[in-house]
């Protein structure tokens, strides 16, 4: 699914900061300084801040995650060329508003000469240190690169060209667009940011990749069975799953629309579906001139699906059932439990249908009987809970592969909701674990992790929220009382403790996701 793209503003406001690196940042950072600033020789140097400031080799330092490090031996030549790097040392920290450009290379230089192999991200950690207002703590210049390129895929910023080789202007045009979106009083309280954003991106790209594995891994399991249902707690998206599953099959690109291909197609089964609407049956037709209705045979929706794959052998169809439980299966199916099954699909299959001899246009495909071609998949959906799951037979669950959807693997609807995306999200998340926690198997007795609240159900928080979404608490309370509730209190009703139970649920609805 395509993410929308957000400001860099936005994506900070998701993070909780890193205030232990903060801190000591906040800390120790103007004593490099000042220390910079008036000592000539390393060893009149506070040992603890020198220490700091560069001979500390393990652990997050200041302005390091593990970005590198010198040796030992390449630390003992530059402190004995240490009064060459004091004054450039000096000359950068007397400027705290204007980049030294030359004399970030200079130092560059310098140090370059005294050691094995070029430390870039150690000799740029050693500038950025003296420099917070002006460059970022991502000094590994292949992580800052990582950076600028995951903000241009993920964030609705204007951003700087890339100067490629060029860490210091790319550190110091990325310091200033975060500076820009966030307009901290202190430049110091925005020091971990980058980081942090970075490490955003990452996960929100391992989340998205997970995501799409499972869908991929669905789309396999579609392809080697035929036939899958999609079973789980109501709400947790289903239908849209089935959906992404039919758009990959066919080859979709994201950007186009699935109801506009002829390649699929979706029914909801209920009770008074049946097999005239699925297979065939008997249609009237329009009266004649003396006003006499007649009858005639008309294909339903899944065979007539059926003549347009068999038209196509060669670019696969998806044809979905939603809510596949509710309908009477075996009067919808009729004859055709036999024909859907993976190891029957095409002519091997063939089967006479109730209206077979009705079948007199040569050129009907199934005029001598009727198959399922091998190049349909058929996917179903059906939530765990509904009384009428009764209704789907043996011999219909064997023709199926199953798959269960859980309420946390499929939040991607609620993207649209932005920050509150995570508000959300928590909320759902505590509730469930309250019905049925999987990790402890513990919860209320009677149900479980099919009676979950899905993300579904918390979209309907969208009805209640005003333009600028400044009334999330009164929308919150909206969705509980007139959504919520409801649903709940049907899982617990006739139950032990029922009241009691749903006092807890509502409690824990109603508790601060954020105070975790």
């Amino acid at each position: 699914m395509k993410r929308t793209k957000k400001s860099l503003k936005q994506y900070c406001d998701e993070l909780t900061v890193w205030e232990d690196w903060r801190k000591r940042y906040k800390r120790y950072v103007p004593r490099f300084i000042d220390e910079a600033l008036t000592k000539t020789h390393w060893e009149d140097w506070e040992p603890n801040l020198f220490r700091e400031f560069f001979e500390r080799s393990s652990g997050q330092c200041v302005s390091s995650l593990q970005q590198g490090y010198f040796t030992k031996e390449e630390q003992e030549r530059i402190k004995s060329n240490w009064q060459k790097i004091a004054p450039l040392l000096k000359k950068i920290a007397e400027s705290q508003d204007e980049p030294q450009w030359e004399t970030y290379h200079q130092i560059k230089k310098l140090i370059r000469s005294l050691t094995f192999q070029d430390r870039r991200a150690a000799t740029n950690r050693l500038i950025a240190s003296l420099q917070p207002n002006l460059l970022c703590t991502i000094v590994k210049e292949e992580s800052l690169e990582e950076l600028f390129y995951k903000l241009k895929a993920h964030s609705s910023e204007e951003l700087p060209r890339f100067n490629g080789g060029d860490w210091f202007k790319n550190s110091y045009h990325i310091l200033a667009l975060f500076q820009k979106a966030l307009r901290p009083q202190n430049p110091l309280d925005i020091i971990t940011y980058p980081w942090q954003i970075l490490t955003h991106f990452k996960e929100m790209e391992e989340k998205q990749n997970e995501r799409e594995n499972n869908i991929q891994a669905m789309v396999e399991l579609v392809r080697s069975n035929h036939n899958l249902i999609l079973t789980g707690a109501p709400g947790t998206g289903k239908t849209y799953l089935a959906r992404q599953i039919a758009k990959r099959i066919i080859g979709l690109q994201e950007s186009e629309s699935l109801q506009e291909s002829e390649r699929f197609t979706l029914v909801q089964f209920h009770p008074s579906y049946d097999y005239t609407d699925f297979v065939e049956g008997l249609r009237p037709t329009p009266p004649d001139r003396n006003g006499n209705i007649g009858f005639e045979r008309k294909d339903g929706a899944f065979k007539a699906f059926c003549k347009k794959a068999l038209a196509n052998e060669s670019l696969p169809f998806v044809f979905v059932i939603d809510e596949i439980n509710r309908g009477e299966i075996s009067k919808i199916f009729g004859e055709l439990f036999c024909c859907i099954d993976p190891g029957y699909r095409g002519k091997e299959g063939l089967i006479q249908t109730q209206y077979q001899n009705m079948i007199t246009d040569e050129s009907d495909p199934f005029r001598k009987g009727f198959y399922v071609p091998d190049n349909l998949y058929i996917i179903g959906t059906m939530n765990d809970i509904d009384r009428s799951v009764e209704n789907m037979d043996f011999a219909m669950r064997r023709r199926f592969a199953w798959k269960e959807v859980r309420a946390n693997e499929h939040t991607d609807m609620l993207n649209e909701f932005g920050d509150l995306k995570e508000t959300i999200v928590r909320k759902m998340n505590r509730l469930n674990d309250t019905i049925w926690n999987e990790r402890t198997d513990e919860g209320i007795e009677g149900l479980g992790t099919a009676y979950h609240i899905g993300g579904a159900y918390f979209m309907k928080i969208g009805l209640y929220l005003d333009h600028e979404r400044s009334n999330e608490d009164e929308a919150f309370r909206k969705l509980w009382e007139n959504h919520l509730r409801g649903i709940l209190h049907e899982y617990l009703r006739g139950s032990l403790n029922a009241a009691e139970n749903l006092r807890t649920l509502e409690q824990i609805y109603y508790s601060d996701p954020t105070q975790e």
